[in-house]
Order: C-alpha cells, then structure tokens, then sequence
C-alpha cells in the first residue's frame, strides 16, 4: 500500500509540473487498485496467511480478526457459504398523501430471516423512537449477511435515518454497530453486511415491465394466493380505525416475507454479478449498468497488461439507434415474438467495433466499412471489445453447457443459472456503454456503427421473414414479432443462423396481440392467460386509480373476446351510471408528485394548488412529497375546482370531469383502433351505432 501512494503522489506532482489534465489510474482508489493488480473479486474464495490480530472482534459482530501477512490466493471453489438473510420494511402513514420523516413518525418495521424468525415491531403514542432503537438491536442480534429491503435505498433507509435523526435515537445497524450511510451509486452502506435493495435486482429482470413487488413476486413465481396487498394510498384509513390495523399489520408482515423469498431467488444472480464485475454485491446491484461494464472492462484491462484511462466528461452526442418498425395496428391471433441471442456483440465481434479499431485516416486495406454511416475498423488485431465480448460470449456458452449436463435438483443448478444470466445482462449492456458519456472507453462512432449493424441485421431478417411467408406485424431494436407458424418459424431461425450467422429464439406465444399506431405500444394476451403490456399502461401522473383499472378491464376483455363490443358496453355503462357504481372515494384521488418546491411553480396546475391549501391546513409539502386530490363539483378552472383528498367526500365528485377526462380517454386510446370513438363511448342509448363496425383483425 505505501507503494502505491507514493506511485499516485509521483503521478498527482508530475501533473502539476507538466499541465496535463489526468494520467492513466491517477484517480483509482488504493484499495481498488490492490484489487486489480492481484485480481481479487468480490464473492469468490480465496485463502491467506494470516497471524492474529489485535482488533477486538467485538467492535465488529465478528468471531475472529486476523492480519494477512501475504497477498490472497484463489481457491477452485464455486458454492458460496451460507448466508444470513434479513428482510424488513417500514410504514408510515400520512392523512395528506406522502408521509414525512419530518412530521410523520414510522408506525410499523417488519423484519423477518432466512432462520424462520420475524417480528413487526410497533410504534405506540407519537414517538417511533423506541421502535427504531429496537430495530437496530434486532439487527445487531440477528447479525445477518445480506440486509434485504425493496425501495430500501430510495424511501425505507433515507426515511429511517431521518427519522433517527429527528428522535435522536441511534441507529446502530452495521457490523461495527455504526449507522447507515449513503455510499456509491445511491445506496446505503452497512458496514460489514451488504445491504440489497430488490428494486435494484428487478431493473434486471427485463420480463417484468412493471417493477413493482408485486409484480416481481408473480414472475418469480412466489407470491401467495391469498396475498392481497394494499394499496399505500389506503395506508392512512387502514391506521385511522382501530380495528382495521391488524390487517395492515398482517399485510406488512406479507409484504416482509414476500420480500425475504426475493431475496433468496436473487441471492444467486447478486453474487455472479458481483464477482463478473469485481463490484462489491451491495454496489453492484445498485450501479448502473455502464457502471458494471465500466469496472468489468477495468479489470479486463489490468489483465491485459494495459493501463486503465481516466473518466472524461463527453459531450452527449444523438445518434442514430435501433430500427423499430411501424406495428401492423389491430388485433392479430397467434402471434410469435423472436428476440436474437446477442445481436449487438455478436456484430460488434464479427466486425472487430472497438475504439482502439477505428481507423480516422485514409487507410483502406483490411478493414471493415460499415454501411450507412461509413465509420471503418481493422479487420486485425482484435479490438478490446472484440477480446472481451470473444471472452463474455465463450463463457456464457460455457455455462450454458454445463447447466444442460447438470441436474435441476443439483446445488450448483442455481448458480450456474444466476452465472448464465449475469454474463447475458453484462454482455449485452456493452453495446450501449459504447455510446454512453460517462464510459471510459467512450466512443460515438463505436455505438453508432453496432446501431447500424443491427439496423441493417434485422432489415435481413425481415426479408428472409418475408420471403418464408411468415407475415411481419413488428420489429423492435432486436426482436421480431410474426405469425406463429410453427414449421415456418423454425425455418425462419434456421435460415437466420445459416445466412445472417445469428441465433434467433422464440420468446413468448401470444393467443392474441394488439398494437396501436404508435411504436412500442402494444398489449398481448398469452397462452397461460397473463397479459403483458408494454407503453399502454395508464401511467400518466394525472389518472386516478378508476382510469388504471378501466383500461386493463378493457384490455382484458378486448384480448380474451377479440372483439371490442363487450369492452365497449362496459366503458359506457360506466359513462352513464357512475354515480350509481357507489365507488369509493380512493377511485378518484389523484396523486402526483411535486417536482420542485410549491413556490418554484409558475403554472396554476391543479396539485400545485392542493399543497399550498395542505400548507394552510398545516402540512406543508415540498418537492418530492406526493399530493391526493379529488376534482370536485366547485365552479372555476380545473385547478380550482381541485380538493385535498382528506377535505372531500364522495357527495363532492364531479362525476362528469371523470367520465370525460379519465374513462373515456383512458380506454379511447385502445378502443379506437379498433373502431370505436369517444362519441360512441359517451352516446346515449338511442344514440349508439353498431361497435363492430371498423374493427381491425389480423
């Protein structure tokens, strides 16, 4: 170590002398520089020889301490020990919408382990103050590895650290029975146990568009049937009534475990990233991706012999990307999705697209021209990205291999399953870090040319596609989506494999899909009965909870009946009679979040004018806090006739401003395309015209 900061203080004093702006690993922290010179990676073994220490073990929940006394040497293992798991999660409820650490105390923290133990730690009067404090005693008790939580680092840590702060309670959760801090990438940093926050682990789960907990469960197969979570906009009038509390109580208690079995499918996946991109598993889940690509290719380099160059800022540079087709818009039955296995590396291979490959001069022999944007690149040697997508790719194949031979009830399974996977995520990020500002090996003519590449790759396809006599309804960056023509299908990828030299699978069936007009909006129905939906979902920041469930009863109906009849007579059954539907009064609240401070708004927006009325009342919001309210019947513009949510009742609704402004669009947007327009929705009876008419089939 002392050579290594007098190697950096020669490098920071030749700088000065000299005037450049940076040298190679001038910046890299020490200890990530040991790393890379003797090739440690987090989550794989190693041994050492070691003396005793003289640390006290008892100042870090550790049963030994020992100094190595020589460098760490690898040790041809695979399976990681065994680890301790703890899941928790907080609520806190507020009567205006978003609690505040800063008025709002924590009224429940669930926490529940691997080992079967669990408590809901509750808080009594006003005061959370002994509820956190217990908290972290629970924590230091339990000792665990891994602490699990979902949106952890974005609301339950920020929240519980403030709240410690507001209380003066200590919050001891590290090793060293320290408080959390917030480290690299945003997250919060445990000392001596890595905190993962699953939100994290299902940005990677590219299956599930919708990243919610729920939603994560369902793919992973692991949610309970009889979970029924509730919505966190009913938290406040669960808490109010007595009686209710145990059900809030026993949904926390849910929503804990459901977290805990998470944790436990994505343990596997956290450990493989970590050690691919040597970023320690609490970082590396949290990072983004050009983060993990940055530091796999930094300790790519050092294997190399190379020299890691520093971190410029770049200009952000459009350019062109993926091709997406125009979508063949209606309904189409039996519909097939393709995506290529590796398109983006396997071109960037097969071309040798690397930045130190770029050729800038006139140099025309042996090289590769790329069509359309006309960038070249020498044919030999092989680029960086060319050596470690080569090496990415062979590994991938490796483990695939290998889990082919190895039984599923087999305990490296798992593993080798979470090692395929993170080498796939980590392989095929590297494309866009090409193009990304904060890369180190940036390079626009690198992400430019793989762009084009794929362009013309899937404009290949499409006609081989085409001239097998599959029809094309959509083309999206790397995927195709036609007729399930099952010996047609498999014709197609044959042909791909034999003429393109790519690998093309089939990703999902669909009994029946829709697509819009517009690029990547579309909804399918599958085999199994579960619908996916991608850029449709009623996600805009001014619909209600009755507009959202609407339009997926709509979609619902329109894919099983392949007919919008049905899906039509219910929007206007609703148009008609919602007042008489008896809906609650949390179908109708609006929640939207300040993006800035209430004083910061120039515009009269209808939330804008709900949290400065909260501010009269006493509960002032400020930017990020959520704001509810309710369009009421008041006379006035929009924004005036917009009520705080706890000041209405359900006698307030304008009924008229949800029918046209929430139902009517929400479900227009989908109904339309198939024939049926706002006026239908909105007739009277005597006024309807036939809703089959206009429909599109494919």
């Amino acid at each position: 170590m002392l050579r290594l900061r007098k190697r950096n203080f020669y490098a920071r004093e030749t700088l000065k002398k000299t005037g450049a702006e940076a040298t190679y690993e001038e910046k890299l922290r020490l200890a990530i520089k040991y790393q890379y010179d003797h090739g440690i990676k987090p989550c794989q073994w190693y041994e050492a020889d070691t003396t005793v220490s003289t640390i006290d073990p008892n100042k870090f929940s550790v049963q030994e301490t020992l100094t190595a006394t020589d460098h760490p040497r690898p040790v041809p293992k695979e399976e990681p020990p065994s680890l301790d798991l703890f899941s928790f999660s907080l609520l806190s409820v507020s009567k205006t919408g978003a609690p505040s650490p800063i008025r709002d105390p924590i009224q429940i923290i669930s926490w529940r382990t691997d080992k079967n133990a669990n408590e809901a730690l509750l808080t009594h009067a006003d005061s959370d103050q002994a509820t956190i404090q217990k908290f972290g005693e629970d924590v230091i008790k339990i000792n665990p590895d891994f602490v699990l939580s979902f949106e952890g680092n974005s609301i339950g840590w920020p929240y519980l650290v403030k709240r410690a702060n507001k209380t003066k309670t200590p919050l001891r959760v590290g090793r060293d029975e320290g408080p959390p801090h917030q480290s690299l990438y945003g997250h919060y940093s445990l000392i001596g146990r890595a905190n993962v926050d699953l939100l994290n682990f299902a940005g990677d789960l590219y299956e599930v568009k919708d990243k919610t907990i729920e939603n994560v469960a369902k793919y992973l197969g692991i949610q309970s049937s009889d979970w029924k979570p509730i919505d966190e906009t009913a938290y406040f009038d669960y808490w109010s009534k007595q009686d209710q509390r145990k059900i809030l109580l026993k949904h926390m208690e849910e929503q804990t475990e459901t977290i805990l079995k998470i944790g436990e499918e994505a343990i596997d996946y956290v450990i493989q990233i970590s050690a691919l991109s040597a970023l320690p598993p609490d970082q590396v889940i949290a990072a983004a991706v050009g983060f993990r690509v940055d530091n796999y290719l930094m300790m790519e380099t050092h294997n190399l012999g190379q020299l890691i160059p520093p971190r410029t800022e770049q200009p952000i540079i459009p350019y062109k990307g993926a091709i997406v087709l125009e979508p063949k818009v209606g309904l189409h039955d039996n519909v097939a999705s393709l995506d290529f296995s590796s398109m983006y590396p396997s071109l960037m291979i097969k071309y040798n697209i690397s930045p130190d490959t770029l050729v800038t001069g006139k140099e025309t022999e042996d090289v590769f021209e790329v069509p359309e944007v006309k960038h070249r690149f020498r044919k030999n040697p092989s680029g960086f990205y060319r050596i470690v997508l080569t090496k990415l790719i062979e590994a991938r194949k490796t483990t695939k291999a290998e889990l082919k031979r190895t039984a599923k009830g087999d305990s490296r399974y798992p593993l080798l399953k979470a090692r395929e996977k993170a080498v796939k995520v980590m392989t095929n990020a590297v494309y866009g870090y090409a193009g990304w500002a904060g890369a180190r090996w940036y390079s626009k003519e690198v992400a430019e040319s793989a762009a084009a590449l794929g362009r013309e790759t899937i404009n290949r396809a499409i006609s081989l596609a085409k001239n097998l006599g599959l029809t094309v309804f959509y083309g999206d960056t790397d995927s195709l989506f036609v007729n399930n023509d099952e010996k047609l299908v498999q014709k197609f990828q044959a042909e791909v494999d034999r003429q393109l030299g790519l690998e093309i699978n089939l990703s999902e069936v669909y009994k029946r899909i829709l697509f819009t007009e517009a690029k990547k909006k579309y909804a399918g129905l599958r085999t199994d009965g579960q619908i996916d939906v991608v850029g449709l979902e009623a996600v805009r920041g001014d619909w209600s909870n009755l507009a959202r469930d609407v339009q997926n009863t709509v979609l619902r109906m329109v894919l099983e009946d392949a007919d919008p009849s049905r899906a039509a007579a219910y929007v206007q059954d609703l148009t008609r009679n919602l007042k008489s539907k008896k809906l609650s009064l949390s179908s109708f609240i609006v929640w939207k979040t300040l993006a800035k401070p209430v004083e910061a708004y120039e515009v009269n927006a209808p939330h804008v004018e709900v949290a400065k009325k909260m501010a009269k009342d006493g509960w002032p919001v400020t930017a990020g806090d959520k704001v509810g309210f309710v369009i009421t019947k008041r006379s006035g513009k929009l924004f005036q006739k917009a009520e705080p949510h706890y000041k209405v009742t359900i006698e307030d609704v304008d009924y008229d401003y949800y029918v046209r402004n929430q139902i009517v669009p929400a479900t227009a947007r989908i109904l339309e395309i198939l024939g049926v327009s706002e006026e239908q929705l909105l007739a009277a009876p005597a006024s309807q015209t036939s809703l089959s008419v206009g429909t599109k089939r494919g």
